[in-house]
């Protein structure tokens, strides 16, 4: 339903209420819940709610998902903290084709195409 509201319907406010509802309740977002969270996020941009809830991809174990890194990198970007998009690329120990577009997108983004 997360993916729908952030893809389908583009209700990024719905998603990110859907997900907070989803935790008061119990349930256990997997891997692709978290990155259409952090999709939400990005597109508001609202950057508080992306931290917080990066905290918690680590208390479930998530930190090293390519999917949850990539989205990750994508919304620290797109709220204008590349700084921290850099530091989950830099944690990423077996960097991908979507690793280096994500963060080569997020300097782009920012304005720092020359970026070395």
């Amino acid at each position: 339903m997360i993916r729908g509201l952030t893809s389908t319907w583009h209700d990024h406010v719905g998603a990110l209420s859907l997900y907070r509802r989803m935790k008061f309740s119990g349930l256990r977002p997997d891997n692709f819940t978290y990155n259409f969270v952090f999709v939400a996020c990005g597109n508001l941009p609202e950057i508080r709610v992306g931290r917080s809830v990066h905290s918690s991809v680590f208390k479930v174990g998530f930190e090293r998902d390519d999917h949850v890194n990539h989205s990750l990198i994508a919304m620290y970007a797109k709220c204008g903290c590349v700084e921290y998009a850099r530091k989950v690329f830099d944690e990423i120990t077996e960097k991908d084709m979507v690793s280096w577009n994500s963060m080569i997108a997020g300097y782009s983004l920012a304005g720092k195409g020359e970026k070395r």
